[in-house]
Order: C-alpha cells, then sequence, then structure tokens
C-alpha cells in the first residue's frame, strides 16, 4: 500500500481492491487471531438453520486452504456506544418529537415504547434506537469514520460437514 499511495491515501465508502498476494492475507489474519488465542474457523452456508447445511469447523492453519482471501480498504463509520446520561434532555426531546409522550427513558438509555416498532430507527444525526429484550436501547452514534482494512473470507472447499473431531481433540487435550 506504501508503495501505491496515491490509490490509497484518499478512501471513501466505496470499496478500493487492496492489491496484495493471498498469502500476505492470509498471514495477516492467522496473526490476529493467533494474538486473540483463535484455534478453529467455523463456517456455514446458514446461519438462522445449521441443520439444513453444512458446518465446516477448520483450524486456523488451514485458512488459506480453504478460503479465497481479499481485502478492500474503506471509510467506516464506529459503532455505537450505549447512551451517556448527559444526552438524557437531548434524546427525550428527539423522542417526544418522533414518538410523542408515551414513552419511558431511563439515564442509561433504556426505553420503554408501547407504540409501533422503533427498531433500527435513528433519532436526528447522533442517537440510534434498536430493540434490547422487551424495550429498546438508545445508542450514541459515532462521529469518527475512519480508513479500515476490511477482509472478506469465501469459503472453497468441500462443502460437507466435518472438522468435529479436530475440535474435540483439541478439547480433550485442553482438559
Amino acid at each position: 500500500m506504501n508503495s501505491n499511495i496515491s490509490v490509497y491515501s484518499n478512501p471513501n465508502s466505496t470499496a478500493i481492491p487492496i492489491q496484495i498476494t493471498e498469502d500476505i492475507l492470509a498471514n495477516w489474519i492467522k496473526e490476529h487471531y493467533n494474538a486473540e488465542n483463535v484455534k478453529f474457523i467455523i463456517t456455514s452456508t446458514e446461519t438462522s438453520n445449521f441443520s439444513s447445511s453444512f458446518i465446516k469447523i477448520l483450524p486456523l492453519e488451514e485458512l488459506e486452504d480453504n478460503f479465497k482471501i481479499s481485502a478492500v480498504l474503506r471509510r467506516k463509520k464506529s459503532g455505537t456506544v450505549g447512551m451517556p446520561a448527559k444526552y438524557y434532555l437531548e434524546v427525550t426531546q428527539l423522542l417526544k418529537e418522533k414518538v410523542g409522550n408515551n414513552f419511558i427513558l431511563s439515564k442509561d438509555g433504556n426505553l420503554k415504547y408501547d407504540g409501533g416498532d422503533l427498531d433500527k430507527k435513528y433519532l436526528g444525526e447522533d442517537f440510534y434506537i434498536r430493540k434490547e429484550g422487551s424495550g429498546y436501547q438508545i445508542r450514541k452514534r459515532s462521529n469518527t469514520n475512519n480508513p479500515n482494512i476490511v477482509f472478506s473470507l469465501k469459503y472453497n472447499g468441500l462443502h460437507k460437514s466435518e472438522g468435529l473431531e479436530k475440535l474435540k481433540a483439541f478439547i480433550l487435550k485442553q482438559i
């Protein structure tokens, strides 16, 4: 990237493919997950219904043998955090404008509301409502918008369930 700085110097939300070998990308990913003490990768075609899909459990060392790896550079807003108490009055006013007075908001951002669905709604530019159990949570949106490298792993191995024995052997060694 440093040798081609003009291509990568001003990323926006449009992804810029990173021109680098898959070996280097695989090593980058493995170093990161080794530092987090991750030993296995689990992949599946279905996340909502495992019984209808194959599940593959692979040792981290086999990453590049089973996945097509790519990476892009793009700007990405940081996530959200729980609503700090100092925004209580501001958020209360925004909620009144959006839904009326039929709500209860606590200082930590927990929201009780009996009206329509509020999940994934924005309150102005800075706040976000998400479903939490039987109520909602007000989240403060971040103002940071930094360049990030986003990796993509596309499984290209056999589509059959396996790997459970390797995981089981690893667990038994730890006991």
